[in-house]
């Protein structure tokens, strides 16, 4: 109830959104794209209403409630979400309710597991349901300066003091919806099966192979965290998909539409604000997507600028909120830092931004001197080239497929295949790089190298869809899709307990009576006071507060000191030196 509540709410701000905006769109907007919009809208509203206001029930239920009467409201526009089921339906509806009650017990069965959720992800989520944002927070813990938009997202559907479980929805949601886009993308493939072949392969086989990955998620132990990470990798799959949809309109003759445009530029730049590892991902999809509508769509030049406005609003609030939070919009970087009495001094922000290169270098114990040269290099690739599921095997059947098809476009006519379809590899390899040169840990890759597997894949399957008789292909497209998922089959092998949403034991009806809500760990704590008279709290025995009482950190620095004496909202500063 609470996924459909969240659905219908999202709906709702994405139709009014379209209304207001009054960009061109398509009859049926591929991925629900209306929901995925509301979803970017809201989580602007609510760090906008942050600035001023603590995030609470008396703020995000509202706020919700408001994107339900907004979708009464706009029912002309609504009447094209007509779905007018058929007999034909009953599979994709199966699966979709399979698929949501399989991905809430796992959510809500399991305990937050991802570190950084007790080291700092909790504590800004608590700040933000506490607080109107709270200038200089990275002074407390230089973590609580990241400003993911997720953090909000979650305090909102906290609906603090009345829920207090944003944390194991937030995800699972996304990744619910992510699901049901696709399944309903593939609408039309189930009624009529071989239009999973016969059309453009970047149509719907796109979908189908990204399915696995995203059920790869759903087994994951940061599913209940409030994690960035996963919801990085849930956006970037989606924007991935767009991305092909808008390549096979552009094959098939058809324009991509303002408003799928402007959900993709939105929704780009919602993962830089979600996580700035992002970023190249981010300005990649966004530039392949500005070039396709400008080959299909004739627009004024002021028109096309219009398209880009949602998102940059989003940017620009991000940067302000980073400005309050650290002094730097851009934190953990120092670009554009301003010098207020609460910011973070440039020289921590650069030890921050160290920390993580160093960390995800990390070749044995010599840190300081990782940077200087590429010695880390080779046990890098060592310790990276151990782990065959995440790293070493997309490489290879990626580096295989993708040599195929260079091999095979000797044999292509020149018109049947076209430099724009190998687009489609630009996105994770200028990912990648951006990945090795900035953090090149498993964890900041996100998809990336799940989407440059599925990027080979329809690369090759593009060549031969035009070289071989249908039932030949439609056996191709079963060896590819065998191989480029094998690591996934494999693990599906080896752990079919997981597949069960609750324990390795028993039934599935025997996770109904266990769906309790799983409690937030909590840690012994001990005080310190500054040299101002501020009182800490830090823990004893790791450096997680997870949900502790406010100010907690477990980085004690006794210059650290309220802006105004007797009022944590006022904000943190050092005393000048």
């Amino acid at each position: 109830m609470i996924y459909l509540f969240l659905g219908i709410s999202f709906l709702g701000w994405g139709l009014i959104a379209d209304s207001f905006l009054h960009f061109r769109k398509a009859a049926n907007s591929p991925y629900l794209a209306e929901i995925w919009m509301g979803w970017a809208v809201v989580l602007f509203l609510v760090q906008l209403a942050n600035i001023f206001l603590p995030i609470n029930a008396r703020l995000s239920l509202p706020l919700f409630l408001l994107g339900v009467v907004f979708l009464v409201i706009s029912r002309r526009h609504a009447l094209a979400w007509n779905l007018n089921l058929r007999r034909g339906d009953l599979m994709p509806l199966a699966l979709i309710a399979l698929c949501v009650v399989w991905i809430a017990l796992r959510s809500m069965t399991q305990s937050p597991g991802h570190y950084d959720s007790g080291l700092y992800h909790f504590a800004a989520i608590k700040w933000s349901t506490s607080y109107p944002i709270v200038r200089g927070l990275a002074n407390l813990h230089g973590r609580l300066g990241f400003n993911s938009s997720l953090f909000p997202f979650v305090a909102a559907v906290d609906a603090y003091p009345y829920f207090n479980h944003g944390h194991q929805i937030a995800n699972s949601f996304l990744l619910v919806l992510s699901v049901v886009s696709i399944l309903v993308h593939l609408r039309p493939v189930f009624k009529h099966p071989g239009l999973l072949t016969s059309s453009h392969p970047f149509r719907f086989l796109a979908d189908v192979f990204a399915l696995p990955a995203l059920a790869y998620l759903g087994v994951q132990s940061e599913l209940s965290s409030p994690s960035p990470d996963m919801t990085s990798t849930i956006v970037q799959i989606m924007l991935f998909l767009l991305l092909c949809n808008s390549l096979a309109q552009w094959r098939e003759g058809a324009p991509v539409p303002d408003f799928q445009a402007v959900l993709v530029f939105t929704l780009a730049a919602t993962a830089v604000t979600i996580k700035l590892s992002n970023l190249v991902f981010a300005t990649t999809t966004a530039s392949l997507i500005a070039v396709l509508h400008m080959k299909t769509a004739r627009r004024s030049i002021m028109e096309r600028s219009k398209l880009f406005i949602p998102g940059g609003a989003v940017f620009i609030l991000w940067c302000l909120r980073g400005a309050l939070l650290s002094g730097a919009p851009l934190y953990p970087s120092t670009i554009g830092y301003l010098p207020f009495n609460w910011s973070v001094p440039r020289e921590s922000i650069r030890q921050e931004a160290l920390a993580i290169f160093r960390w995800a270098r990390r070749a044995g114990y010599e840190w300081n001197n990782m940077l200087s040269d590429w010695s880390w290099l080779r046990s890098w690739w060592y310790q990276r080239s151990t782990d065959f599921f995440s790293f070493r095997y997309p490489l290879y059947f990626s580096g295989l497929f993708v040599l195929l098809a260079s091999i095979m476009r000797r044999f292509a006519a020149r018109k049947s295949i076209q430099l724009l379809d190998w687009s489609i590899l630009i996105l994770p390899a200028a990912s990648l790089l951006y990945w090795f040169i900035t953090a090149p840990d498993l964890r900041f890759a996100n998809a990336t190298l799940p989407i440059l597997g599925i990027s080979s894949c329809l690369l090759l399957l593009l060549f031969f869809s035009s070289k071989v008789p249908a039932k030949v292909f439609t056996f191709i497209v079963l060896i590819v899709f065998f191989v480029g998922n094998l690591p996934y089959i494999s693990y599906a092998v080896e752990n079919k307990w997981q597949l069960k949403p609750c324990a390795q034991v028993g039934t599935w009806f025997d996770c109904f009576p266990k769906t309790d809500w799983k409690p937030i760990p909590e840690v012994t704590l001990t005080t310190e006071i500054t040299l101002s008279g501020l009182q800490l709290f830090i823990p004893t025995a790791s450096d997680q507060c997870w949900d502790a009482p406010l100010p907690c950190t477990p980085v004690f620095n006794p210059d650290l000191k309220l802006i105004e004496q007797g009022d944590l909202s006022s904000g943190f500063m050092l005393e000048p030196k």
